[in-house]
């Protein structure tokens, strides 16, 4: 981990104090260690953007909802297939449902529940750019200052990398390469070593090695939040995963959500599997990481650290959809900061017409993210005006997203004018 600078008791109480500024709602006690002695203060449990649907959905509604194309169970995994999909959907017009096609483990064959845990990939960028609109709230971040300042020589190696603001790391438009898009990354060679802990500046060295983008126009790339990671521990002073979890996940609570330590890899109920086509990368991986990645294969147990603050998050249905309520996580924010997040570039590589504000796509009222990871490809939407959500996960990965975007759209039937333009082409 990189140095941090301690803030303190004095910090923690201010943030405290920001938190009962920022929203209302109930509270909890949580005790501060202060010397010898304890102190407590209250934690402030926002109100939600909006409610989530909790009323079961009528029998005939369910009968209506969708079954998700390729789910294989036990058999064996090849493109565009899952042994599992969970989705849920939130509407305050049906009610609420949650599903499960398939099995959560193919070697005991359980069966897939709507109610277990897994990787949420990219998702993670949402709380990301929480913390680091939680820090800028603080005043302690500038959105328009050189990431430089908060990160010292971290991006010396990239192009741009001592001008590139906070707000172009957090809106995608930095230039900088994807440090996963090498099919001679980290990404790729984790197949060779699953157990290997990367960190943050192996990671940026590998970017700055990649194909760079053209600076001020949105490109999708890690790089940018395995950086921004790394400005959230050295201006909080704490590791990325606790300061998530205190400024987040506990004031909002999210229980069954987890940002872990980049050492750690957290257990997950709903098992990953491989069924890449690794077409996703700049150029094919080298033989040897081809071999090593078997259709099929359960990626579980690999460690998530070379994703970090860019896609490493564990969490369920539930508490994504309660997240996606949640405004991911706007309601913690002032409202100058919701505004700013919102301040969006046009992102058609996502969706025609498209477009990416600071760690949130934005689509035609809806606000979302899709995440992949090894094994896992999940998506999380919400529309603060009409209220829903729609959230699903499929065990596998790399080369199935759409799946779950025509799984959504099925189940949402108001999302056929933000899906249907791509997939009617």
């Amino acid at each position: 981990m990189p140095a941090m600078r301690s803030r303190g008791i004095g910090a923690l109480a201010a943030m405290l104090a920001a938190l009962g500024l920022t929203a209302c709602g109930s509270a909890t006690v949580l005790t501060v260690p202060s010397g010898t002695s304890t102190t407590t203060a209250p934690v402030v449990h926002p109100q939600p953007a909006f409610p989530l649907a909790t009323a079961p959905m009528s029998a005939r509604a369910v009968a209506r909802l969708p079954t998700p194309l390729r789910v294989v169970g036990a058999a064996a995994v090849g493109p565009y297939q899952a042994p599992a999909v969970l989705y849920g959907v939130w509407d305050p017009r049906r009610g609420m449902a949650l599903r499960a096609f398939g099995v959560s483990d193919q070697r005991t064959g359980a069966r897939a529940t709507p109610d277990e845990s897994f990787r949420i990939a990219s998702i993670t960028k949402t709380f990301t750019a929480t913390a680091v609109l939680l820090l800028v709230d603080d005043g302690e971040v500038q959105l328009d200052a050189p990431a430089a300042r908060y990160v010292g020589s971290l991006m010396d190696g990239l192009p741009g990398g001592h001008t590139v603001t906070v707000r172009r790391l957090l809106n995608m438009t930095s230039g900088f390469a994807d440090y996963a898009g090498r099919g001679d990354g980290p990404f790729a060679r984790s197949a060779l070593a699953p157990q290997r802990i990367w960190t943050t500046p192996q990671l940026i060295d590998a970017a700055a090695r990649g194909y760079p983008n053209p600076p001020g126009r949105f490109a999708y790339t890690n790089t940018n939040y395995a950086i921004l990671g790394d400005l959230i521990e050295r201006v909080s002073g704490m590791s990325y995963a606790a300061f998530v979890k205190q400024r987040i996940l506990v004031p909002l609570g999210l229980r069954h959500t987890r940002i872990p330590e980049r050492s750690v890899t957290p257990p997950v109920q709903l098992h990953g599997y491989l069924n890449g086509t690794w077409s996703d990368f700049d150029q094919p991986p080298p033989a040897n990481v081809q071999a090593a990645s078997r259709p099929g294969q359960d990626v579980t147990s690999w460690s998530t650290s070379v994703w970090g603050a860019a896609a490493d998050g564990v969490s369920t249905l539930g508490d994504l959809a309660r997240w996606a309520a949640d405004d991911f996580g706007d309601v913690l924010l002032k409202p100058a900061t919701r505004a700013a997040r919102l301040r969006a570039v046009p992102a058609s590589p996502i969706f025609k017409g498209s477009s990416y504000g600071l760690g949130l796509p934005i689509e035609r009222g809806w606000h979302w993210h899709v995440g992949e990871i090894y094994g896992w490809e999940a998506l999380a939407m919400g529309n603060p005006t009409t209220h829903q959500v729609v959230v699903v996960v499929r065990s596998s990965c790399c080369s199935s997203a759409f799946e779950n975007y025509l799984t959504a759209r099925h189940a949402m039937p108001s999302l056929a004018p933000v899906v249907d333009p791509v997939y009617r082409g």
